[in-house]
């Protein structure tokens, strides 16, 4: 965990012309590289939260650089078709509208993906969006091992799918259930349950020793899924 902060508080990869080729093309461009030669941006939008203002920024930003826009299952919007010339100029007027990486090329949290929770749900049973907006914040930024994808769930009809993620926090009673070590893609795994009816505190702090853990035991490119398998 230290080497992974110490590695983005001196980041002379990033600052230094000269050492920029020992970083993958997507690390270099902070955008993820398409079949066409083209790139695409997705700004982060924690927990899936966008104000109708922040909307129409990235609605004009399309617009103006003739952009292909899709909501991801990530709930985030990704702006495709960008060239490479045009990225420090769309990384430019997107950070002026307020909006940062979403990290969705690098070895590091993508999302904390949520339900809408208690706030408008009549099912809700705690304030997922809440949760995942603190814990997006929290942990955004970190190298890790490989991509960690995160949800939170304000009920335990999953709308958010916390058991198919890294780590995912669902919502009862008396508290979060916490899962971890989940994935989709070719080989998907449900994630375990690791601990039960957890105050928010609590919970907080069993996935900061589980990342800490993650980080310090796994290997380069190992998700979480093959990593406990291999800890078997």
């Amino acid at each position: 965990m230290v080497a992974s902060i110490l590695s983005f508080v001196w980041a002379d990869q990033i600052h230094r012309p000269d050492l920029a080729v020992i970083q993958d093309t997507n690390d270099y461009f902070l955008g993820n590289l398409q079949r066409d030669g083209t790139y695409s941006v997705v700004p982060r939008t924690p927990g899936g939260e966008i104000t109708p203002a922040k909307l129409r920024a990235l609605g004009r930003i399309g617009q103006k650089y003739g952009l292909y826009t899709k909501i991801t299952g990530a709930q985030r919007i990704d702006l495709f078709g960008a060239e490479a010339y045009q990225l420090p100029s769309i990384f430019k007027e997107l950070n002026t509208e307020g909006f940062e990486s979403g990290h969705a090329y690098a070895q590091a949290l993508r999302t904390v993906k949520s339900c809408v929770g208690s706030t408008w749900c009549r099912y809700g049973v705690q304030d997922s969006v809440g949760l995942a907006v603190a814990l997006e914040s929290r942990y955004k930024g970190i190298r890790m091992p490989h991509k960690l994808k995160m949800a939170v769930s304000g009920c335990t009809r999953e709308c958010a799918e916390a058991q198919s993620k890294d780590v995912g926090l669902i919502a009862v009673n008396y508290g979060w259930n916490l899962y971890v070590c989940g994935n989709g893609g070719m080989k998907p795994r449900h994630a375990d349950l690791l601990a039960e009816n957890l105050d928010e505190a609590t919970a907080v702090r069993l996935v900061d020793r589980f990342i800490m853990f993650y980080c310090c035991t796994a290997d380069f490119l190992q998700r979480t899924a093959r990593w406990l398998e291999n800890l078997e």
